[in-house]
């Protein structure tokens, strides 16, 4: 009798045992292993980048840099033309005098108006490529002559990427109204930024397209 409690015992030991064993920990169900873990990977800045929250992806696996991580130095716009003429009072800089009128340009009546141009520096973080333009959120014109030389002295003041510009903007075959003409830069490391998008154009007299 004594034997057979000693081996019922010893049964019931072993089946304990193995439900203990094939238990897992409470709450350890939903847990993932680091090796299962998602990689989370930085914002890279550079045209080359291989993960970029902002940037879109290119169909070659590249991705277009983060515009968070372009900053401006400094800037200047210095002179705004309607038709190749200061538009404003010579005595002043572009930037105050278009802050004055809320960044909308009325031309005059009875003139066409066939371009408008801002000329200005600026620095960022990174090198400049092209200055460029956009109107009524069409396709954007970069041209390599918007970029002008730079002296020494402005290095001082905006960083060793400042940049000149002279950017036209061709206004001929506009309809007469308002207009939105956005400023763009491109950098060498493929980021455009619309570093003056405040301007509003209203055109009183179109200027008709050349034939």
């Amino acid at each position: 009798m004594k034997k057979l409690c000693l081996i019922a015992l010893l049964l019931l030991a072993l089946v304990f045992t193995a439900v203990a064993c094939g238990q897992k920990p409470s709450g350890e169900e939903n847990t993932t292993t680091a090796a299962e873990a998602p990689e989370t990977i930085g914002t890279v800045t550079g045209g080359n980048s291989q993960n970029n929250s902002s940037g879109g992806t290119t169909n070659s696996g590249e991705t277009t840099p983060n515009p968070a991580e372009v900053k401006i130095v400094s800037k200047s716009y210095e002179v705004f033309f309607v038709n190749g003429k200061n538009f404003f009072n010579a005595s002043a800089k572009a930037d105050t005098q278009l802050n004055e009128v809320s960044h909308t340009v009325v031309t005059a009546e009875g003139e066409p108006c066939e371009s408008v141009a801002l000329r200005g520096w600026i620095g960022f973080n990174q090198a400049v490529a092209k200055f460029g333009y956009a109107i009524d959120g069409g396709e954007k014109v970069y041209v390599e002559e918007f970029k002008a030389s730079v002296e020494d002295a402005l290095v001082q003041i905006a960083g060793e990427h400042a940049s000149r510009f002279v950017i036209t903007a061709d206004t001929t075959g506009l309809e007469a109204g308002e207009h939105k003409v956005v400023f763009y830069v491109l950098l060498e490391s493929g980021a455009e930024i619309a570093f003056y998008d405040q301007l509003t154009l209203v055109i009183t007299t179109p200027a008709p397209v050349a034939e």
